[in-house]
């Protein structure tokens, strides 16, 4: 029993940093850190096989998932860094695998839950797949796809939207006034359930859109949203490409644009100066000691 406790630590802590090189896009070690948990699964289950055939159940430990999770987490997870970096065919092969894990099932409601909820991201994932390569015949389809989909997942599918529209230069501008009542929802919706990362890298997304198609103005608007939204959920790398994409646009700011900036930049420099020793601020001015 000491060894399979040993594993589970392990193979939770796997999916624990598989989450963080996401967080850092880190997409060569989330695809070590994947075949590394797709390993330990495979331990685990074999470990679980031959408790059940010597007549025992392989009990897992409280809160832990079911084996179902760690092989299909696994393979989303390289899959997604495949798919970030380009490798789309890679990609695609990953999806496959996780489109259907009966071979798991254990007759547990849970198998059955984690079985049916991977093959629905293996839908969704493969016409995101599809459409980032290029292949515009799924728009439609994908369109459809998050229309159907739970409102939390209408930035990520918008962003891949705009990802191939910038790559493969076709216009998203009609799906974006497909969505236009619903966009507000979905960023409230995801600030409040601890899923603002989506919301910094929409507007992120949707500025480099604009800025591509020369629509300068809306491209300045949405980085200064991507700009507000990164600092305020501490997302460090949409934060640098905004401030980055804001300087490339400056001469296209007007006055209330420019102000706005600074001001961001002031309250951002004020709140970390704060947290340095011996330096004080006092009416807009910094003192250090």
């Amino acid at each position: 029993m000491d060894d399979l406790y040993l594993e589970d630590l392990r193979i939770d802590s796997l999916v624990d940093l598989l989450k963080a090189a996401y967080s850092l896009e880190d997409w060569g070690r989330m695809i070590e850190i994947a075949d590394k948990l797709l390993l330990s699964a495979e331990m685990v289950y074999s470990k679980q096989k031959k408790s059940i055939d010597s007549g025992k159940r392989y009990i897992y430990l409280d809160g832990k998932r079911h084996i179902v999770y760690y092989f299909g987490f696994s393979k989303l997870m390289k899959g997604t860094a495949f798919e970030k970096m380009g490798r789309y065919a890679e990609a695609q092969e990953c999806i496959k695998f996780y489109t259907d894990l009966s071979w798991l099932d254990d007759g547990t409601e849970e198998a059955e839950k984690e079985i049916n909820i991977f093959k629905m991201f293996a839908k969704g994932n493969s016409l995101t797949v599809s459409l980032l390569d290029g292949k515009q015949e799924y728009l439609a389809p994908y369109v459809q796809y998050i229309e159907e989909s739970r409102i939390e997942e209408l930035l990520p599918g918008l962003e891949t939207i705009l990802k191939s529209g910038i790559d493969h230069g076709f216009s998203a501008n009609g799906v974006l006034d497909r969505f236009k009542n619903d966009i507000e929802k979905a960023i409230e919706i995801c600030s409040k359930k601890g899923e603002a990362i989506y919301v910094a890298k929409f507007y992120y997304k949707l500025s480099i859109y604009y800025f591509k198609t020369g629509q300068y103005e809306a491209a300045l608007h949405n980085t200064l949203k991507a700009l507000e939204a990164s600092g305020n959920f501490n997302d460090v790398i949409v934060f640098r490409k905004s401030v980055a994409l804001f300087e490339s646009l400056r001469g296209y700011a007007g006055v209330d644009q420019q102000q706005r900036y600074v001001a961001l930049m002031s309250n951002i420099l004020k709140e970390e100066l704060e947290n340095e020793k011996n330096t004080f601020i006092s009416d807009d001015h910094i003192r250090v000691n």
